[in-house]
């Protein structure tokens, strides 16, 4: 299974380092392989968001319109089927963990509810670097004029 991390970043810093994904791919790495660095924590908790509490229960509602699928919830743990796919999330406050085969699954089971939730989410794969935004719905961010938007998840 495959491990990604999702983080809500806040929008002023979103639209600054939306073209930029790699600096802020990279400053995500630092703070995780350096958590005793009081700096990096302090501007990893500045520039993201924390997720909601019930985040877990936002999601469950968005997937039960969805045909097929079964939800298991325990704490801070969702594990969702659907036909044969498989899809565990992790609730943690500052970051989504998530763990599938592929990101088919997660495109298919996870993202569409979560695009509606926040337009500035930026997903890590930690079995390869890959990174990237969430392709978000692109009425509800702030782009500046001539630059196009990018589709890239990961």
């Amino acid at each position: 299974m495959k491990e990604f991390s999702m983080y809500c970043i806040k929008n002023e810093f979103a639209e600054h380092y939306f073209y930029k994904c790699d600096i802020l791919y990279r400053f995500i790495k630092s703070h995780h392989a350096n958590r005793f660095r009081q700096d990096l924590a302090l501007q990893f908790n500045y520039i993201t968001n924390n997720f909601p509490s019930d985040i877990s229960y936002y999601v469950m509602s968005q997937l039960n319109n969805m045909d097929s699928i079964r939800i298991f919830k325990d704490e801070n743990q969702l594990e969702i089927y659907s036909d044969n796919h498989y899809l565990s999330l992790y609730v943690h406050k500052k970051q989504l963990k998530f763990h599938c085969e592929s990101l088919y699954e997660a495109e298919n089971i996870l993202f569409p509810a979560l695009r509606l939730f926040d337009p500035y989410l930026f997903i890590i794969n930690h079995n390869a670097d890959e990174y990237g935004w969430l392709s978000p719905d692109k009425n509800k961010i702030n782009i500046s004029e001539g630059k196009q938007l990018l589709y890239s998840y990961l």
